[in-house]
């Protein structure tokens, strides 16, 4: 995956500009994309989300999303779930009010609830 550092109200986080989330190693890429820009903040494109991320039964997302939340990476993915079902529609359904990891609609809420607080996740 490629990263890039980006800016929003005052607060720095990393987007993720290339490749997409198919192992929870990806993590470890993401952490040290955040750690050299001094951030602790995280944007996932929707093209950034694989096949294998959605397929819950994998255990890509949860392992992927665990490591960020042990090493306190604050996540925010945009994520069309308009027509999920089963599962992975309850995982977005609770994803949508989350602390470490959120959903949302647009990269513009998305940011906007990366930047919202810095002093819990921005690496200050």
């Amino acid at each position: 995956m490629k990263f890039d550092a980006r800016t929003a109200n005052g607060i720095a986080y990393v987007a993720v500009v290339d490749g997409q989330v198919t192992e929870e190693s990806d993590a470890n890429d993401a952490i040290s994309a955040c750690w050299s820009y001094d951030t602790r903040l995280l944007f996932l494109p929707q093209s950034a989300i694989s096949e294998e991320f959605r397929r819950l039964s994998t255990r890509v997302a949860g392992q992927f999303l665990g490591k960020l939340a042990n090493y306190q990476v604050r996540t925010a993915a945009v994520i069309d779930g308009s027509d999920a079902t089963g599962p992975w529609g309850d995982f977005l359904s609770e994803a949508k009010m989350g602390t470490d990891f959120r959903v949302c609609a647009s990269e513009e809420e998305a940011v906007a609830w990366l930047t919202e607080d810095p002093g819990i996740s921005d690496g200050r």
